[in-house]
C-alpha cells in the first residue's frame, strides 16, 4: 500500500507526517518507497499513531 493512502487512513497528510518525522515533504514519499531505516519506520509509525509492525504490514500490503 502506498504511504499516501496510509497517511489518509490515519487522517493525516503526507506533509504533516513528514514535518513530524523531520523529513522534507518532497522526499518523504521517496524515502518510504525506498528502503527506510528502522528509526524512520519508528518515527513515521509514531506520527501516524500506529505500531511499527502495523506500518510495515500496511506498506507490504498490495
Amino acid at each position: 500500500m502506498d504511504i499516501k493512502i496510509i497517511c489518509q487512513k490515519c487522517n493525516k497528510t503526507m506533509r504533516e507526517v513528514a514535518d513530524e518525522v523531520g523529513i522534507s515533504a518532497n522526499n518523504f514519499g521517496t524515502v518510504m518507497r525506498g528502503n527506510p531505516t528502522l528509526a524512520t519506520i519508528n518515527r513515521v509509525a509514531e506520527a501516524l499513531d500506529i505500531t511499527p509492525q502495523q506500518l510495515v504490514e500496511l506498506l507490504n500490503k498490495k
